[in-house]
């Protein structure tokens, strides 16, 4: 269905305070519920979400994570062996594997220009969040990004890890690599 951005923050921070530092980067949060994930939060974290139009669909957040990777040796090896049971030609099934090859050369070069705009909005995060610690008395400040099947409210997520970086040593890279449902907490 679509991409949201939720997350947590503990310390001695209001909402209201995030949001006006967010406000100087297009970056707006509220408090939210999930069941689900709550339950796996520690006591002193809020769960929050970051507010948007529609959905989160597109965000740099992750990207790198979410690229498809070309087919393993072995499996375009094992869709060839399928290919010449179902009684396809080798000339065929050359043809095939070459447009596959020009097609992800294609689409190799649109990643690479799409990495290049990602790196300035995922800077405005790093940039955010940075000022955050600055700014602020928050403790930890966490990011997770889920794709959706139902309700942001009652989606069934398992958070994968918690993934902890110090905030001297957040970079554009650690928001690029996010995986999906894993947490990443900056502290």
């Amino acid at each position: 269905m679509c991409h949201f951005i939720t997350g947590i923050i503990s310390g001695k921070i209001t909402i209201e305070e995030i949001n006006s530092i967010g406000d100087e980067f297009g970056l707006q949060f509220q408090k939210y519920s999930n069941e689900f994930v709550e339950k796996q939060l520690k006591s002193d974290e809020t769960y929050i979400w970051k507010r948007c139009k529609y959905c989160d669909c597109g965000t740099p957040l992750g990207m790198f994570k979410r690229k498809d990777n070309n087919q393993t040796e072995e499996t375009q090896k094992a869709e060839i062996a399928k290919l010449k049971q179902k009684g396809w030609s080798e000339a065929k099934i050359q043809r095939l594997m070459n447009d596959r090859n020009k097609k992800a050369g294609q689409e190799a070069s649109k990643f690479e220009q799409s990495k290049r705009s990602a790196f300035h909005e995922v800077q405005k995060w790093g940039d955010f969040i940075k000022k955050l610690f600055n700014s602020t008395s928050i403790k930890t400040f966490g990011i997770l990004l889920h794709w959706y099947s139902g309700s942001v409210n009652t989606e069934r997520i398992t958070l994968k890890e918690r993934v902890m970086i110090d905030k001297t040593e957040l970079s554009t890279e650690h928001l690029l690599e996010m995986e999906e449902d894993a947490l990443l907490i900056i502290s």
